[in-house]
């Protein structure tokens, strides 16, 4: 009998040592880009093309988070610039950095949509919906947004 609890205390001390490693070896929980009680909104960009005809109505404010802030301004200015294929390339690469932006994927479809790519401009507009679906503000601009193109797609 002493021999049985002399075992069980070992086997209970071995698995403290091993949650320990473990819990040791467990990477660091990463902070959101975005707080969850900031606006998507606010991020969005104020854009309009005469082109279109349709204004977005966003904020343009930034996210805090630098690299992202970055390409998010040069990208607005050069759409102000008219300066479309480099807004493209500056919010692809903004894309890949923050794949759960909701105010990267408007700005992107909204672009597409200018440069005559409804069908991508309507998938991405998707995206941003989908990424921002707790946000009602931010879920009204990218229903416009793609009611917009669907509208547009429609016209003769």
């Amino acid at each position: 009998m002493l021999y049985q609890n002399k075992i069980s205390a070992l086997k209970a001390i071995f698995m403290v040592c091993v949650m320990a490693y473990l819990a040791g070896c467990a990477q660091t929980p990463q902070q959101a880009l975005i707080e969850v009680n900031q606006s998507h909104f606010a991020t969005f960009p104020n854009w309009y093309h005469p082109r279109l005809g349709v204004q977005l109505n966003g904020e343009n404010q930034y996210t805090g988070y630098g690299p992202l802030d970055t390409l998010l301004k040069q990208a607005d200015e050069r759409f102000w610039q008219d300066d479309l294929q480099s807004c493209l390339i500056l919010l692809e690469r903004a894309q890949r950095i923050a794949t759960r932006n909701a105010a990267v994927y408007m700005r992107l479809s909204y672009l597409l949509w200018v440069l005559d790519k409804p069908a991508q401009a309507e998938q991405t507009a998707r995206r941003a919906l989908s990424v921002s679906l707790l946000d009602e503000p931010a879920r009204q601009e990218a229903l416009f947004l793609l009611n917009a193109i669907a509208k547009h797609k429609t016209q003769p």
